[in-house]
């Protein structure tokens, strides 16, 4: 009892975060008790039937179920309107074996009319329809009953208790695994005191994992597009040639991992349907796999580039063809590999670097950054690479002792693969410059090592040119065209406007007026500075369709805002000042490269005519450059132990809380 005592007073910060999180912990109890409670279970109305039955003035029309539940809650019923002109009403009403009326609605007219194709009633209090048959008769002006197809009766649908009597027992499991994590961070975190590597390997590990499986298939920002592209490369692993220009040779299982009229070439809007990919998938992998080849469109136009960028992610989908894997495992073992790159690349800078460790850590752990790296997209190879450059360089230079030949290597290495990926993110490489004479052996070692630089920077560019030349990278004009024909055009902004915005998109133009420029920089800053904060954080996932919840999404910038402004101090660590001049530079160095952000996609999008804002700029296109405002703080040292133990805790409890949040709204449950 006095170790226990004397745990608490020297951990106050953790009761803080015990009681935020179970704060969180009945919050999302509530939610899928409910969910679980007003669930769809049964439904007559997968297909309908041709035929319709005629509803025209108030007429009545009745018919029998057996809803089998505990707490019958809803149901659905599917019409169309006769006439367009006119307005329509439906009213219900249910009836027990007795004949008396347990349920009795009539929706108001308003609420109809925003009705589409179907309307659901809801119980106030769910009937308990475990035994009976129940009769329901509906009211009807105006409307087309639709039919179900197999049975000639309405197709409907039925909402209540989904797991029947297996409800309690779901809720007990459920917090037995809210509360078992609490007692495994605080053994590990705070207890045993594992090493910030070791946690990170953990997290990186499962949280990593659960993004992985959790995300449908190509919702991610742009993953169709780099899947087609992995997709290609491992074709050339294989040596299998595309027989059709602008086609892959694919296997015909792996069209079926999403549904073909969601995604045909020219529609790119695959993440707005989430919700919908994972039943699909399921429904798929029942079928017989069929792995015969076949030349296909790709989702979008594929990227004839940054070779490197897919090499772990087109393994991945190799190794899953050769082992003849079905088409869900094979698109996860490609995701597992980018995955994987990742935790063997931080761990081991982690492990091997001090500086900013509890700081790197937890960034590397953010929900946005973790949402990319399970990805196909190049961001995971291209964060990866950046956080591992960043962390390397800034401890070389903070802790003031010889960089080792492997270390040239291994930063040459990354220099080589990320710098011609991204462009606007290449001026990183100039941390380089603050390695000082007393970093290496000799002066001919310092001049040697930026030699090797400047070869990998320009290596890294011609590698690339050649690469999409060999690939005969011209871009598909077709296809584009037929990505334009499906963009409604907006007919009141007259041509010559829409041309003058569009000449916005020259370097010519941005030379020749840059105080209007500015003006636009200005205005999009002001507008949407705080939108580039939240999303950087994982305020909406999933190409930025999935909107998180925010109280966890301030936690986290919460956290991170404290890692740059804290005082506190381990001194265990020397208090090293870092020079208000090298500071200074890399301040200059973010600004530099946030403006290129900015600039390159006002080169791609025009600022909307309305509205000087400048368009598709994302949070995450900052990820790479976060790093360097920590780079700024004046003392380099690392927090005290607590400290450094209530961030790691605050982080893994709101990984879980966020894990939760994202799956809830992936299944739907809100």
């Amino acid at each position: 009892m006095n170790n226990f005592k004397f745990f608490l007073k020297s951990h106050k910060g953790l009761s803080v975060i015990l009681l935020v999180y179970l704060i969180f912990c009945f919050y999302f109890t509530s939610k899928i008790n409910r969910f679980l409670m007003n669930a769809k279970y049964e439904s007559t109305a997968e297909e309908f039937s041709s035929a319709t039955i005629s509803l025209v003035e108030n007429e009545e029309y009745s018919f029998t179920v057996e809803p089998k539940n505990s707490n019958w809650s809803g149901i659905s019923i599917f019409f169309d309107k006769i006439e367009e002109e006119n307005p329509i009403s439906v009213s219900m009403q249910i009836c027990d074996e007795s004949n008396n009326i347990v349920f009795s609605y009539l929706p108001d007219a308003k609420i109809l009319n925003k009705a589409k194709g179907y309307f659901r009633f809801n119980f106030a209090n769910g009937i308990n329809a475990k035994n009976g048959i129940f009769k329901v008769k509906v009211f009807g002006t105006n409307i087309n009953l639709k039919l179900d197809n197999s049975q000639n009766i309405p197709a409907i649908k039925l909402y209540g208790n989904l797991l029947g009597k297996f409800i309690i027992p779901f809720m007990i499991f459920f917090w037995v695994i809210l509360l078992s994590v609490i007692f495994v961070i605080i053994y590990f975190v705070y207890i045993k005191e594992l090493k910030i590597e070791i946690l990170f390997l953990f997290g990186a590990l499962i949280f990593g994992f659960l993004f992985m499986i959790i995300m449908p298939p190509l919702t991610i920002a742009d993953e169709c597009r780099h899947f087609d592209t992995a997709y290609d490369i491992s074709n050339k692993f294989l040596g299998i040639k595309n027989t059709v220009p602008n086609q892959i040779m694919k296997r015909t299982t792996d069209l079926s991992i999403v549904p073909p009229d969601y995604m045909q070439n020219e529609n790119w809007t695959l993440f707005n349907y989430y919700e919908e990919i994972w039943p699909h998938i399921f429904k798929q992998l029942k079928k017989p796999q069929d792995n015969s080849l076949i030349s296909v469109y790709p989702y979008a136009t594929k990227l004839n580039t940054y070779f490197f960028m897919y090499v772990f992610s087109a393994a991945g989908i190799t190794i899953g063809r050769l082992l003849k894997m079905n088409f869900l495992f094979t698109f996860l073992l490609g995701r597992f590999f980018n995955l994987a790159f990742f935790v063997f690349v931080i761990f081991f800078a982690l492990k091997k670097y001090n500086f900013g460790k509890t700081f790197f850590a937890t960034f590397a752990l953010a929900p946005m950054f973790i949402h990319q790296i399970v990805s196909y997209s190049y961001d995971s190879i291209l964060l990866t690479l950046t956080l591992y450059f960043v962390i390397a360089i800034s401890s070389i230079i903070t802790e003031k002792r010889k960089i080792s030949i492997a270390e040239c290597f291994q930063l040459c290495i990354a220099i080589f693969i990320f710098a011609s990926s991204k462009v606007i993110y290449f001026p990183l490489i100039f941390l380089s410059f603050f390695l000082k004479k007393d970093n290496f052996e000799s002066l001919k070692s310092k001049r040697l090592f930026f030699i090797a630089v400047l070869f990998c920077l320009v290596a890294s560019f011609a590698f690339d040119r050649f690469y999409q030349q060999i690939n005969n990278a011209a871009f598909n004009i077709e296809q584009h065209i037929a990505i334009e024909s499906k963009i409604p055009k907006a007919k009141s902004i007259p041509l010559e406007a829409i041309n003058a915005v569009t000449e916005m998109t020259s370097v010519k133009w941005v030379l020749k007026n840059p105080f209007t420029y500015a003006y636009i920089l200005l205005n999009t800053l002001s507008e949407r500075c705080g939108y580039y904060l939240i999303t950087s954080a994982g305020g909406y996932l999933g190409w930025e369709a999935i909107p998180m919840n925010k109280l966890l999404v301030y936690v986290l910038i919460c956290l991170f805002v404290f890692q740059i402004l804290r005082q506190k101090h381990d001194k265990t660590y020397a208090l090293n000042e870092r020079p208000i001049g090298q500071r200074f530079v890399i301040f200059a160095i973010f600004l530099f490269i946030a403006g290129a952000v900015f600039i390159s996609l006002n080169l791609l999008s025009p600022p909307d005519f309305y509205n000087p804002v400048i368009g598709s700029v994302q949070g995450r296109y900052f990820l790479p450059i976060f790093p360097l405002i920590y780079l700024c703080r004046k003392n380099t040292a690392e927090p005290v132990n607590n400290t450094a133990q209530n961030i790691i805790g605050i982080q893994f409890f709101t990984l879980i809380m966020f894990t939760i949040d994202l799956s809830y709204r992936i299944i739907g449950i809100y």
